[in-house]
């Protein structure tokens, strides 16, 4: 209370209630609030608040107090002490704390700066030259820092020693998923936006260096739609913007041209490649190892070819799930592999099974353009129409299950469901067999 001051009204005496609760508000809200405010608050005996001078800050000028910690996960912001919202590293780049000495202008709320702010636009000016000095001196910029520069460069709101600072700073993400800088992203030529749909096709234009490929998940830092205008828009705005210092080296950025990704599919060859053994998570191997194990039994399902049985193998490509040089080798795509957990659309061990025989029904090489003859439809159709392919199926999914436990690996939720199913109807199931009718 101050001296000489008087407050009207009823006084109200009683008994402790206890403990502050409620269903919306608790306790550490209330506190987290008036966290920083300069007179003490207590709540059930207890001071909650901490006068912002007496604390320890990254930065202090005459407008706000700083403190600054990338491992946070936002920006949180305080008027003379009290808190007034959380905002996204997207918005700054940073995150942590920021109490303001003087009075920030607010809605009606308490929740929104008013634009016209002096104090604001200080304590603004503040955070960003702190954020060019950061990105001077980090090796990397962080996941969560990349939105904020790739926001600030759609405004064109890069002054000149930012523009020499962001050029070495590496948080262009190729399509290796390693991070380039952005002065490596405009060394090029020509740009092209990956669709997602032809990975090899994408590390060829990367490896050969017919354009810089542009990453869908740059655009969503960006806060752009994934597709192709979207990435000529970013392009054309990130030369635009680092053109303004007339640099010689920097001079052919302006006559740089986007590609389309289809130019690039009608270019260059989807091949296949092999996967390495070694390369393959251990759930991939033990799928690999079933498939073989029971490689004989989908030679004879197919009728057995007069190649004789095939090894299995494992590669990559952008347009086939398997493919056979028709003589020694079958190669499955590797997704097939991790597939049999049953996470997506047309996977499974029947779909994988399927596969395999299929390219058995091949007489010769499927790594090129072919055409699948009567004949061929015929024998892949009379294989798994046999009772043996339904029996395969089951086998490979006893094997895998044994093998998931071997080496404790955790099945799927949609394998540990069924298993958990027939484990509940173990008991009621008859023990001997009953045949129908």
């Amino acid at each position: 209370m101050v001296p000489d001051t008087y407050v009207y009204g009823p006084i109200l005496e009683g008994k402790p209630i206890g403990r502050l609760k409620t269903n919306y508000v608790t306790v550490e809200d209330v506190a987290g609030s008036i966290r920083y405010v300069s007179v003490p608050v207590y709540i059930e005996g207890e001071c909650v608040s901490t006068p912002a001078g007496s604390c320890k800050w990254t930065e202090e000028d005459a407008c706000a107090y700083y403190h600054y910690d990338r491992n946070a996960r936002s920006l949180e912001l305080y008027s003379q002490g009290v808190w007034v919202c959380s905002l996204l590293t997207t918005h700054f780049g940073l995150t942590g704390c920021i109490v303001s000495k003087h009075p920030l202008k607010l809605n009606m709320a308490r929740n929104t700066i008013i634009r016209d702010c002096g104090v604001w636009d200080s304590i603004r000016d503040a955070m960003r030259a702190y954020w060019q000095k950061q990105v001077a001196r980090y090796s990397d910029i962080k996941d969560d820092e990349v939105p904020a520069l790739l926001r600030q460069i759609l405004r064109g709101d890069v002054t000149k020693d930012e523009r020499g600072v962001l050029l070495n700073s590496k948080f262009i993400v190729d399509v290796f998923g390693k991070k380039q800088s952005l002065g490596s992203v405009l060394n090029a030529a020509r740009f092209t936006f990956y669709d997602s749909r032809y990975p090899m096709i994408a590390e060829q234009v990367e490896r050969q260096q017919l354009a810089k490929v542009i990453m869908p998940s740059t655009l969503k830092d960006a806060g752009l739609k994934a597709n192709e205008d979207s990435a000529a828009s970013l392009m054309g705005q990130i030369v635009r913007v680092f053109c303004q210092d007339d640099r010689l080296e920097w001079s052919r950025m302006q006559n740089a041209t986007f590609v389309p990704f289809s130019h690039y599919v009608d270019l260059l060859d989807s091949n296949h490649e092999e996967v390495r053994e070694k390369d393959l998570t251990q759930e991939e191997k033990l799928v690999l190892q079933v498939a073989r194990q029971l490689n004989f039994m989908m030679y004879h399902l197919a009728g057995g070819p007069r190649t004789g049985v095939r090894k299995i193998n494992v590669g990559r490509s952008d347009t086939a799930n398997a493919w056979t040089d028709g003589i020694s080798t079958i190669t499955l795509r590797r997704g097939l592999l991790r597939g049999v957990r049953g996470k997506h659309f047309e996977s499974g061990i029947s779909r994988l099974c399927s596969i395999i025989i299929h390219e058995y029904c091949h007489g010769d090489s499927s790594t090129e353009q072919h055409h699948h003859t009567l004949e061929f439809y015929e024998a892949f159709h009379d294989a798994i129409m046999k009772p043996a392919f339904g029996e395969l199926v089951n086998s490979f999914f006893r094997r895998y299950l044994t093998g998931l436990a071997k080496h404790g690996i955790r099945p799927s939720g949609e394998h540990n469901s069924f298993i958990k199913r027939i484990a509940e109807l173990e008991p009621q199931l008859n023990k001997k067999s009953v045949h129908a009718g």
